[in-house]
């Protein structure tokens, strides 16, 4: 009986997982290896944010980078971005909300969510043309998950919770 009930767990879990949505939306991706001469204009991307093409041979630190850090960069940060993402690294694009208050909260739960997730290869990174809030890409995908957030109830409260239970060149 243990048998049919492990068995049929296992069969059912398989299914579930070939039959479950996609996490985000898969875009048209432009062939890996295009890469340019640090400095130079990679041009127009298929995609606001940015989820491949034309960059860069090397990318940026991870970590967090708020508008003033990201002020500093060079020219044509995406291309550094992009050669991130190449590299399998996962950026989170976010746009502060104009709201007092707002861009801090939001910002302190970008930061719980890179130390929850382990910082090693992500990158937060400012994006004013966002259509959302926070978009979470990697080569090819790109996912709004500001509002996956919400909806499951996450509040700041509970990521630094789940924190606590859980014990000089930007580019590289």
């Amino acid at each position: 009986m243990a048998l049919i009930v492990v068995v049929g767990a296992a069969v059912g879990a398989a299914l579930a997982l070939a039959f479950r949505p996609p996490m985000g939306i898969a875009v048209p991706t432009s062939p890996p290896g295009q890469i340019l001469p640090i400095g130079s204009d990679p041009g127009p991307y298929s995609t606001d944010p940015p989820t491949s093409g034309a960059h860069f041979p090397i990318g940026l630190h991870p970590g967090f980078y708020d508008v003033d850090s990201a002020s500093t960069l060079p020219a044509n940060v995406a291309g550094y971005l992009v050669a991130n993402l190449e590299q399998g690294d996962v950026v989170i694009w976010y746009r502060c909300e104009p709201a007092p208050g707002a861009c801090a909260e939001m910002t302190d739960q970008i930061r719980t969510t890179m130390r929850l997730l382990g910082e090693d290869r992500i990158i937060a990174f400012p994006w004013p043309s966002l259509a959302e809030p926070v978009v979470l890409t990697s080569w090819g995908v790109g996912k709004s998950i500001w509002r996956s957030m919400l909806q499951r109830g996450y509040r700041r409260r509970e990521l630094v919770c789940q924190e606590e239970q859980r014990s000089s060149s930007t580019l590289r």
